[in-house]
């Protein structure tokens, strides 16, 4: 499984003090890509984000540069959903985390995917 979920271009507001994308920005668009795919996958179910296990990031990204957030697995369980995710310029892997999502009610409290 390889999916593309979501493109983002690499803006001046974007870069850290270094020069290079704010890895907080980062951890937020790989955090919106989790939500996107969940969105995709289970049009009527809530998740909230329950882990962001070890990231790595693996290259710096300048300005002017696109990112493509890709799943390449997602594991169902009971009430969540694992995911690995990676933030990909060009074919080369910036960044990469396995991520975890819990499925809740409208109520904040944690439900089974299938109920």
């Amino acid at each position: 499984m390889h999916k593309v979920i979501t493109r983002h271009l690499v803006k001046t507001f974007d870069i850290g003090v270094n020069g290079n994308l704010y890895g907080g920005r980062l951890l937020d668009w790989l955090d919106e890509s989790g939500a996107l795919y969940l969105k995709e996958t289970y049009p009527h179910l809530r998740f909230v984000t329950y882990l962001m296990g070890e990231t790595v990031f693996h290259k710096p990204v300048r300005q002017g540069e696109m990112l493509t957030f890709v799943v390449t697995a997602a594991v169902e369980g009971a009430h969540s959903v694992k995911m690995n995710i990676s933030a990909m310029r060009a074919e080369e892997t910036v960044l990469s985390t396995v991520t975890v999502f819990v499925c809740v009610d409208a109520q904040g409290s944690k439900r089974g995917i299938r109920d």
